[in-house]
């Protein structure tokens, strides 16, 4: 998984790196943080959150090989909000489990 130069994911919120003047002015300018982009985001935490917790539950192991699969898409580039993604996947330490 690669990471944001400028950005880092709180939950929904997007906030700049430590002293990132980039990262500040285009969170800043392109207003990033405003109420229907979070609630979005929110959902779409909410989502594959849920997704993880299902896919840890079941004692399938093909069913969780399946699942991980699923999960791995949803922060391909061109997938929406896939950064913000990437980073509650990292969080929940699912690169780990495979």
């Amino acid at each position: 998984m690669g990471g944001l130069p400028y950005f880092v994911f709180l939950g929904a919120y997007i906030h700049h790196k430590r002293g990132s003047e980039q990262g500040e002015l285009t969170i800043t300018d392109l207003d990033l943080n405003r109420p229907e982009l979070l609630e979005k985001r929110y959902e779409r935490i909410k989502d594959i959150s849920n997704t993880i917790d299902r896919c840890f539950r079941t004692q399938s192991k093909r069913l969780r090989e399946l699942a991980l699969t699923d999960l791995k898409k949803e922060y391909d580039p061109d997938k929406e909000y896939s950064a913000c993604i990437q980073q509650v996947i990292k969080s929940q330490e699912v690169e780990s489990e495979n």
